[in-house]
């Protein structure tokens, strides 16, 4: 008999005219997810919202049953918390970069959201979505910021030690939604910096300075978070006395190697400006370092 028109209406009307599975907003098919011919019945628990695409890719697969319910019960409850859906190709986002990787980011956080799951089939899906996720927002991110934006998120997984090595590939699903959650971190930041209009070359000393000062960048973030309008920076010696300590951020030589001349390759990319006064070294923080010490993913070991 198949599913009365009102029941399809009201699918798409949970579902956001989404597909549960790509979240885009496209013409939905509602999917007999335990087809007809196998018993499956014509009740809304038995239906989801698949684009025409997902349909032909995934419908005809008696193993991921179960799947495309879940994501579809997913998809339910974050139409319900105000989710809007993916319009791909729309007139907002197209042609606009920041726009789609927006987008897929909101995907990617659709797929960390969806249920622990446990059987292997299931299981290869999802890990499968995750990779097919990242490689596409690879591409954007190097849309957005070129090259070094694009490197940022794709050398981001093994630099943050979200692999554990079995071959060069994470296992088990804990360890793979932790690599789903440093990549959702690090494209959030390729977000946040492209809208502060973070550009190609931005991107190749942001990620030089991440690599050769995260130990001084996550304290200058840290002390940001506290003093946010502070930018005059000092460097000492902890035996040293310093009357303007009060005012101005201060770091020691004693904690941080070669921090002089990790000021001078700050100064040489236009970071920080050498104020010096007498035997002091002095300087003040540019906006643009303010920025990258607050939104950068850094690696964890200095």
């Amino acid at each position: 008999m198949g599913f009365s028109e009102a029941l399809k209406t009201r699918v798409r009307q949970k579902a956001n005219m989404c597909c549960c599975r790509c979240c885009t907003r496209v013409p939905i098919d509602v999917h007999h997810i335990v087809p007809q011919e196998d018993g499956g019945s014509d009740h809304e628990d038995n239906a989801a919202p698949l684009c025409p695409a997902c349909h032909r890719i995934y419908g005809g697969n008696r193993d991921l049953r179960r799947y495309i319910r879940e994501c579809r019960d997913t998809l339910y409850a974050k139409v319900s918390a105000g989710f809007a859906g993916i319009v791909r190709g729309s007139e907002a986002s197209r042609g606009n970069p920041l726009e789609c990787l927006s987008d897929s980011l909101t995907r990617g956080q659709l797929i960390f959201d969806r249920p622990r799951i446990t059987d292997m089939v299931h299981y290869g899906q999802w890990r499968q979505d995750i990779n097919d996720w990242f490689e596409a927002v690879v591409m954007e991110c190097k849309d957005i910021g070129g090259d070094g934006a694009a490197a940022f998120v794709r050398d981001g997984r093994l630099a943050h030690g979200n692999y554990r090595q079995d071959g060069d590939r994470p296992y088990g699903y804990d360890e793979w939604r932790e690599v789903l959650a440093g990549d959702l971190r690090r494209v959030a930041t390729v977000v946040d910096m492209a809208r502060h209009g973070w550009m190609e070359w931005d991107w190749r000393d942001f990620r030089r300075i991440s690599e050769l000062m995260p130990d001084l960048l996550r304290e200058i973030r840290v002390d940001l978070s506290a003093e946010p309008l502070r930018r005059e920076i000092i460097l000492l010696r902890k035996n040293v006395l310093y009357n303007g300590r009060g005012h101005v951020l201060v770091y020691y030589f004693d904690e941080h190697r070669d921090l002089r001349n990790k000021f001078e390759i700050l100064e040489n990319l236009g970071l920080v400006r050498d104020i010096r006064v007498n035997d002091v070294d002095r300087y003040k923080m540019t906006e643009r370092l303010a920025e990258a010490a607050m939104l950068i993913d850094l690696p964890r070991d200095g």
